[in-house]
């Protein structure tokens, strides 16, 4: 597959017709001229749109023997591929069934096993389907659910090693994590607006599916009359609640965030080649702050805003340091932790179920002890990705009712729409996949792409790119005290709200049960929106909920699945 490595970019890239004198000292970066650079969402080539030719790869000719063995599901024997023992598939090549089929009464979930070979050559649907199937199979002690025998000699807390409930006759644990069987057991509401609610693959989840990462220990009986049950800090350092979103359109989402990164990754290129100078940060619109450099390597970050949440990311401003690893866009979980779906499938299998991937520890090794090797190959990985990042994007009520288009105006009047930007438009059409990804460069390592305008995405005017309506900076803010974790940690990437009239309960905790209690527990960053929504009008606050009611799921996800 081709690699290119990413652009690196001096001040020549962008136009500079002036220049604005600027006084900046600190950690003995001494800052006189900021450099005008124009953002460069329309002045960049469409970067990932040179790969269309791997939206459906056809194989080449003189691919291996151990390869043709593998994309065809035969027994490869013990042929070494690449510097390592290859997988053994358990059965014939990708299923091509419809998604709905029996789950095995006595047997491993996992029958028909993905390589990446064919998550690379399959057509599109056959191996989206084979995501699909991953995505909502109920894993097994077969398959590798669980984390095996306690090593009395290592933390409890850590993955592979965790105690189980009922003295150990389940494999489940619930609080922080071994959970749920399968990821569709957290993503599976099309919509709570209705009743009974309708469901879909990829939706988002009840609170009954907050999962409690790190919550090791509380007490249920309130002790001290608080009204609230006691999970002590020094106990629960990192314990928080996390309400599981859906999933819909995140494709969108991740080549918005891909192309952003770019641009940061390019505009640190900038400013490590103009020493002194103040260089904004500016992609798609949106701001991310400043930085300023004085040479490779060596970069002042603390005016970067909205890439930071202080809990697991790098603090940009420490001290004088690199910040390729710091000026990323990661939009995948609460937090904004994670850039792709795969990245956080990474962490979420092992999280929830205990399964291990193999782009992680290895083929043939069992670091959890559970007699079970190979439990997630890169390919199952890869064919989950292109199944969640090609679900078709959520959408909005056309035409809206008076009231509701009344609600919009009122919504942008009051400074909600500065953070739930209503819609970004992407330069490319085509979203890239990579192994292994390299976060700092989203053009590394591109495997295949898929093109979204196939996928539900509008294309956006006369341009290359497509319009996602998400509602959202992609920005981490602080909230405030008011939505603190228990771990004190206010920082949250802003909620996207497309789909949000369906998505019931809200916030990253489930704490509010409706709309407008999500409006008045807003804090920190969102205060001033809160205080604007509470001075309307009673008919303007219905007008504006009215509003945020016509954003709705798809009306037919997973269509052809």
């Amino acid at each position: 597959m081709p690699l290119l490595k990413k652009a690196v970019a001096s001040s020549v890239f962008f136009s500079s017709s002036f220049a604005v004198l600027l006084t900046l000292n600190s950690h003995g970066v001494s800052a006189n001229n900021e450099l005008a650079i124009d953002d460069p969402v329309n002045e960049f080539p469409a970067e990932f749109d040179q790969f269309r030719h791997l939206e459906n790869p056809i194989p080449p000719d003189d691919y291996s023997e151990v390869d043709k063995a593998l994309f065809e599901g035969q027994d490869p024997g013990s042929v070494d591929l690449e510097g390592n023992p290859p997988p053994q598939p358990r059965t014939a090549n990708i299923s091509q069934a419809p998604s709905s089929t029996p789950v095995p009464l006595d047997n491993c979930v996992l029958q028909d096993r993905v390589l990446q070979f064919e998550a690379i050559f399959s057509s599109t649907n056959v191996i989206r389907r084979a995501g699909l199937r991953l995505f909502a199979s109920p894993m097994t002690l077969c398959d590798g659910y669980g984390d095996g025998p306690i090593d009395d000699t290592q933390d409890r807390t850590l993955l592979g090693n965790r105690p189980v409930l009922q003295n150990g006759q389940t494999p489940f644990l619930r609080l922080h994590g071994l959970d749920a069987q399968a990821c569709l057991e957290c993503h599976s509401i099309k919509s709570n607006r209705v009743i009974p609610a309708t469901f879909a693959v990829g939706g988002s989840g009840a609170s009954s599916a907050s999962p409690f990462p790190m919550m090791t220990l509380y007490d249920g009986t309130d002790p001290d009359d608080s009204g609230v049950v006691e999970a002590p800090f020094e106990l629960n350092e990192s314990a928080r609640a996390i309400n599981p979103p859906g999933i819909f359109g995140a494709g969108g989402i991740s080549l918005l965030a891909k192309e952003i990164t770019l641009d940061l990754q390019n505009l640190l290129a900038t400013a490590e080649a103009n020493p002194g100078n103040i260089i904004a940060l500016n992609s798609h619109g949106i701001n991310f702050g400043t930085i300023t450099c004085t040479g490779v390597g060596s970069c002042n970050g603390q005016n970067i805003e909205g890439l930071t949440n202080n809990l697991d990311s790098p603090d940009p401003g420490a001290s004088l340091q690199d910040l390729t690893e710091v000026l990323i866009v990661r939009p995948f979980s609460r937090k904004g932790s994670f850039t792709t779906t795969r990245a956080f499938d990474l962490e979420a299998t092992k999280f929830h179920m205990g399964m291990q991937p193999v782009e992680e520890v290895g083929y043939f090794v069992d670091p959890d002890g559970d007699g079970v090797t190979n439990e997630l190959f890169v390919g199952e990985l890869s064919g989950m990705s292109l199944f969640l990042e090609g679900i078709e994007p959520p959408e909005i009520v056309s035409p809206l009712s008076d009231e509701a288009s009344a609600g919009k105006e009122t919504f942008s009047a009051i400074g909600c729409a500065d953070c739930h930007i209503p819609s970004l438009t992407t330069r490319n059409r085509f979203l890239p996949f990579s192994f292994p990804q390299v976060d700092s460069d989203p053009l590394k390592n591109i495997y295949r792409v898929l093109n979204l305008q196939n996928h539900g995405f509008p294309v956006a005017g006369f341009g290359s790119g497509v319009r996602v309506d998400l509602f959202s900076d992609l920005k981490i803010h602080d909230m405030g005290p008011g939505l603190a974790e228990a771990n004190g940690n206010s920082r949250f990437t802003t909620a996207r709200l497309w789909g949000v009239s369906d998505s019931a309960p809200y916030m990253h905790d489930s704490r509010a049960l409706t709309l407008r209690d999500a409006i008045l527990f807003h804090d920190g960053e969102g205060a001033n929106a809160k205080a604007n929504f509470t001075g309307l009008s009673a008919a303007e606050q219905s007008n504006l909920l009215k509003f945020l009611g016509s954003l709705k799921s798809p009306a037919n996800p997973n269509i052809g699945l």
